[in-house]
């Protein structure tokens, strides 16, 4: 007798909106592809920004021109891991790693996360850049 393990899969399609190129539908991302663009979508959406949901989404556009010193550190990790437990119920998270880059006026973010399901690690990995 085989052991099933499980193998969930999540679909949600690509947002860039691309033709399959066999097929011509609209591309999917499937098991840690669509959860890294779920977390890239939570933390670019601003609180107020979704109807119907005015707590969705992170303060970073707010945060991005305080100084960089460690209080503003810890607040945009506070609001990463707030917005992550309450709209990503998909993983459980293990790490938010922030870099900050003054000279840059950028701040680099790595998430580190284990899908619930299956018990695969993954990271995400983005840099946000502040422009004036």
């Amino acid at each position: 007798m085989a052991i099933l393990t499980p193998t969930r899969k999540y679909k949600d399609f690509d947002l860039s909106f691309e033709n399959h190129p066999q097929s011509g539908d609209v591309q999917k991302k499937i098991d840690l592809n669509s959860i890294r663009q779920s977390l890239k979508n939570l933390l670019m959406t601003m609180p107020g920004e979704r109807p119907f949901n005015p707590y969705l989404g992170t303060e970073l556009y707010r945060l991005m021109f305080e100084p960089m010193d460690p209080i503003t550190i810890s607040a945009i990790d506070q609001t990463i891991e707030r917005t992550i437990q309450n709209y990503e119920p998909r993983i459980n998270l293990e790490l938010i790693q922030i870099v900050p880059s003054p000279d840059e006026n950028s701040i680099s973010i790595t998430i580190v996360f284990r899908d619930k399901v299956t018990g695969t690690p993954g990271t995400f990995n983005t840099t946000l850049q502040r422009l004036r």
